[in-house]
């Protein structure tokens, strides 16, 4: 399954709190805009989904005028909480949950993202690490070699969220990373199959959202 969502056009650097103007918000409604005609061009799809370009430990609580302009953007989930504390990697296991303290009409629904940034996992790209880790089963030495060493870093963090009762696991793959490390994707093969074998129902974040609604009504 896929789901094609929101990301900006620009891979847009979010602003917060003192630092957010009119001129930023004039022009994150416009890349948002020009995304969504876009795919909506492409792929005959509206995008309800937005996942914003990088990841914040608290997601976009507090954020009132970002939550505003992405829901007049047909946005009624976004996905942003993807960083652990002081914004290191691996990110927490987290809860989803709404914005329903903005000072906003209609909630967007959080969908954290879960450990690994794939990308970082493999060394591609730099990002802070908290030490001592948060979780002491998630140190690892170096870098997964292969498909099956990989698949059992992130089997380790979707048993975590398994024992925390979470109402979903996030993982977070980017698609160059995925197929710079192996091209026929067998981690993500090795982790569905998985998943799926355990009788767990695998979704879309798309899917999550409006299942999540119709479960747990506003």
């Amino acid at each position: 399954m896929f789901s094609i969502q929101n990301h900006t056009y620009s891979h847009l650097k979010l602003q917060f709190g003192t630092e957010v103007t009119k001129e930023f918000l004039f022009l994150l409604d416009e890349e948002l805009s020009k995304t969504n005609s876009l795919i909506e061009k492409t792929f005959k799809h509206t995008p309800t989904g937005f996942r914003s370009p990088m990841g914040f430990p608290d997601g976009l609580k507090g954020e009132d005028q970002i939550l505003k302009v992405l829901w007049n953007n047909g946005i009624r989930y976004v996905s942003s909480k993807a960083v652990g504390r002081h914004g290191t990697i691996p990110a927490s296991l987290s809860d989803s949950f709404y914005y329903d303290e903005e000072d906003i009409l209609h909630p967007l629904l959080e969908i954290p993202v879960h450990g690994w940034h794939d990308n970082v996992l493999k060394g591609y790209n730099y990002c802070p690490m908290l030490w001592p880790p948060l979780y002491t089963w998630s140190a690892i030495l170096t870098p997964p070699e292969t498909p099956q060493d990989e698949f059992l870093i992130y089997r380790k963090w979707f048993e975590e969220a398994e024992k925390m009762k979470l109402s979903h696991f996030g993982p977070i793959f980017h698609p160059w990373a995925v197929y710079r490390f192996n091209q026929k994707a067998e981690t993500i093969a090795l982790l569905l199959n998985y998943i799926q074998e355990k009788g767990i129902q695998t979704n879309t974040y798309e899917g999550f959202n409006e299942f999540t609604r119709k479960n747990k009504p506003i």
